[in-house]
């Protein structure tokens, strides 16, 4: 069923009339979640006096007069009575997530376990009162295609849309859920109920063009085939001399945040990004959705200092403020990380006209103050104030095991021959500055930085053997592998193909080339005691030397490639990184450095293709 044909049984929502019952955070709210979250995390009551004195940091040690002191059978009881607590207490960090509004009885189960925040689930949600199922067909309520948490999301961030700040723009709402949750399907969802009403323009950022097929299959699955728009880059095409197609007028502009910062030439002129968006939107009459999924790229903005905030964060705020009647859903699993990161979340009402705090600064410098315990408590009236959710999934029967990898003879040798090697390259290397009367403090902080990098790639490399075992056994019992690099070493290779003018027919060696950049572009050779700049023939030497060595050193093959190649080379093994090229073996058993784009594809839909061709 189409969504277009929902609009003509509904009646359009009443804009709502500017209320002044905002929810805000102030000293009294906070104080009465301080008592709530020491309820929920250790189940017991304090008095005034108790509260007061705990909020003093001090401790009183008091001895009751003739009291005896406890036996040794006393202390054993105490201690495994403490040790029950601590376990009971630890269970109850995270808390299994649950619907208790009989609203969300319309909707299935989520498919898996999800928990909740213990402070958070001490506090419910306000009740709920926006009429949902007005928009929503049943058969997608039956068919599961939404389930009853993932309701409970749209509902709330509808119901949320309703509320007019004091400062006369709309009030937004916050989904924090983790991985697995769907926050793709309820911004769908979201979207749906607002088509169906009648709203028929949206805007919806993310941080990849790669997401706008993951965008239009959840608004797919839940029959809502509005055209996504492909970004600011379609609407040129799109716009003829007469202007913009008519078929272009209404549906989903999908943008990625780089494009929002970025400008276009026309008419002998720039014109940015963020405008030609506010002007396709309709300017300030605008009342869609304003999606900022990922939202945590926008974190870096510095209130009353734009100077120092990101591009992404000054056109963020500034989209927000040009749209005031947008229905902002704020969305990002790691949104908060940081009180501070707030701060482009102007339509949470959290401070402003009409609130406790006129200032963001206001605000955060009373969160900061009382600790990360206020942030917790804050997030608590967040939710209590219906702005906020934050569910997760359960690592209830995920399993967790560590691999001691045990290392071989001809590895243990090449780790003490690379140790005496660097040992050898810091004492000639004190030498040869004093020799040169070069500045040592910026060399070494960089042969530092050199040696923590060398033996970080060092120890991944000699992982390899290991978990290729390891993956070959999980692949033979008909289990799936992901395998995470912290690095894929791509700047060594770049930097090898540099040296080398791109004739490369093996292997590289990350560790080797490491050790090799910083000899020859940062061990001294020209003194610069002299009024003429010579070459020191005790430093050449020392360079030579150690130059020569490290190229006959046996180092490993760099990891990404070498596991690669051992796990059946690149038609069985899905690459999802971000390298234009990688060591690959051809069909004559021959290695040689090709690039990953060489059919013309886009190098942000390599991952999803090479997904695809694998599974």
């Amino acid at each position: 069923m189409e969504s277009r044909a929902l609009r003509s049984d509904l009646p359009s929502s009443q804009e709502p009339k500017l209320s002044q019952d905002v929810p805000s955070i102030n000293e009294r709210a906070l104080n009465h979640r301080a008592q709530q979250l020491a309820r929920a995390v250790g189940g017991a009551s304090h008095s005034r006096s108790d509260l007061a004195g705990a909020s003093s940091g001090k401790v009183v040690l008091q001895r009751v007069h003739g009291a005896p002191l406890p036996t040794p059978e006393q202390d054993e009881i105490s201690k495994m009575a403490k040790e029950e607590v601590h376990q009971a207490t630890s269970k109850q960090v995270f808390m299994q997530y649950s619907n208790i509004n009989p609203v969300f009885s319309k909707g299935l189960p989520h498919p898996a376990d999800v928990v909740e925040a213990a402070s958070l689930a001490d506090v419910p949600l306000p009740p709920a009162h926006y009429n949902l199922w007005q928009s929503l067909p049943e058969e997608l309520l039956l068919s599961g295609k939404l389930s009853s948490l993932q309701l409970e999301g749209i509902l709330y961030a509808c119901q949320r849309h309703l509320t007019i700040l004091p400062d006369g723009s709309r009030g937004g709402f916050f989904i924090g859920d983790g991985a697995g949750v769907g926050k793709g399907r309820q911004i769908s969802g979201i979207i749906l109920d607002n088509y169906a009403r009648g709203r028929c323009k949206h805007i919806w950022f993310s941080v990849s063009h790669d997401l706008k097929m993951d965008a239009e299959r959840d608004l797919g699955d839940l029959g809502c085939y509005i055209k996504v728009i492909d970004g600011c880059q379609q609407l040129d095409k799109e716009t003829k001399v007469f202007g913009l197609s008519s078929e272009f007028k209404e549906g989903i502009v999908f943008s990625t945040y780089a494009t929002l910062v970025s400008s276009v030439q026309r008419g002998g002129h720039n014109k940015s990004r963020l405008q030609q968006l506010v002007d396709w939107s309709g300017g300030s009459d605008f009342n869609g959705c304003l999606v900022f999924d990922e939202c945590h790229k926008a974190k870096h903005f510095v209130p009353d200092n734009e100077n120092r905030s990101t591009k992404i964060a000054q056109a963020v705020i500034t989209i927000q403020r040009l749209l005031p009647k947008a229905r902002v859903v704020y969305c990002s699993a790691t949104g908060v990380s940081d009180v501070k990161n707030l701060a482009y979340m102007e339509r949470l009402g959290l401070w402003g006209e009409g609130t406790a705090y006129k200032t963001f600064q206001n605000f955060l410098d009373t969160i900061t103050q009382r600790g990360l315990g206020a942030a917790e408590m804050l997030a608590m009236e967040m939710k209590s104030a219906g702005v906020y959710v934050s569910r997760g999934l359960s690592f209830r029967q995920a399993e967790f095991s560590s691999l001691k990898v045990v290392l071989s003879k001809e590895q243990i040798q090449t780790y003490d021959t690379a140790a005496h090697v660097w040992s050898e390259l810091k004492k000639s290397l004190g030498v040869a500055l004093s020799k040169v009367a070069a500045p040592s403090s910026r060399t070494w902080a960089t042969f530092w930085g050199a040696h923590q990098r060398f033996f970080k790639q060092l120890c991944i490399s000699m992982k390899v053997p290991a978990i290729v075992a390891e993956a070959k056994k999980a692949l033979e019992s008909g289990m799936c592998v992901v395998i995470g690099l912290q690095t894929t070493g791509e700047s060594s290779l770049d930097n090898e193909l540099v040296q080398k003018d791109g004739d490369i027919h093996g292997f590289v060696s990350l560790t080797k080339e490491i050790l090799l950049r910083f000899i020859n572009e940062h061990f001294p050779t020209v003194s610069r005691a002299e009024p003429v700049q010579l070459q020191d023939l005790w430093c050449v030497a020392a360079k030579d030397m150690l130059s020569e060595f490290v190229t006959k050193m046996d180092l490993p093959n760099s990891p990404l490639d070498d596991l690669i190649d051992q796990l059946g080379g690149v038609s069985s093994v899905a690459e999802m990184t971000g390298r234009k090229g990688r060591i690959v073996r051809g069909e004559d058993s021959k290695l040689k450095y090709e690039l990953r784009d060489a059919e013309g594809e886009a190098l942000e839909s390599l991952n999803n293709s090479e997904v695809c061709m694998r599974c």
